[in-house]
């Protein structure tokens, strides 16, 4: 498969190479779970990582994939995994530091299933954090999403709804989101689906 990758400490070394597709099964106790990626974001933080401000490559590797930030569909899972199966829309932000494991020679860079929502969005499930895109890329995400609805009707609802780990204060949670200063909010009108 190809990925997006730079060498760190080199600056400016971003380049797309060929990496091994990894398996599910490759995952310790089998809890991996195989994405196709459908969008995936760039910002600062794989900006500052090809100009060689941080970034390490995973043991055994002298690269490191960027893409951490991503919108995608399950295609195989690990014979672990429970709480997600093909078919599945999952969508993963890292926000701060977490696991991560090495399947042969390409990076995985996503949390073992039993961490999910803790600090990131993954798997059906949503948590709050910045909003690193442009209005283009929003819209594209909310249309993402609607198409995704329609095609599987009830999906919206059961993201909106479900319970997330973490998100005890909920109300004050959104309060700060809503009305603290220096917040940032988005508003955009998104062109009816074609």
């Amino acid at each position: 498969m190809k990925a997006v990758a730079v060498i760190p400490g080199k600056p400016n070394s971003i380049h797309l190479r060929e990496v091994p597709k990894p398996a599910p099964g490759q995952a310790p106790e089998g809890r991996g779970v195989l994405v196709k990626v459908l969008r995936v974001g760039v910002d600062g933080t794989d900006k500052e990582i090809n100009a060689a401000e941080y970034g390490a490559p995973p043991p055994g590797d002298d690269y490191l994939i960027l893409g951490h930030e991503s919108f995608g569909r399950v295609e195989a899972v690990g014979r672990g995994v429970h709480a997600f199966k093909p078919g599945d829309y999952v969508v993963a932000s890292v926000r701060r530091p977490g696991s991560i494991w090495s399947a042969g020679t390409s990076s995985v860079r996503s949390p073992p299933v039993t961490l999910t929502n803790q600090g990131f969005v993954l798997g059906n499930k949503v948590a709050f954090g910045s909003v690193n895109a442009s209005r283009e890329d929003f819209e594209r995400g909310v249309q993402d999403l609607s198409h995704a609805e329609l095609q599987y009707p009830g999906w919206l609802l059961k993201l909106l709804t479900h319970p997330v780990k973490g998100l005890e204060n909920y109300a004050e949670l959104m309060r700060t989101l809503t009305e603290g200063k220096g917040t940032i909010k988005v508003f955009c009108e998104v062109a009816p689906l074609t």
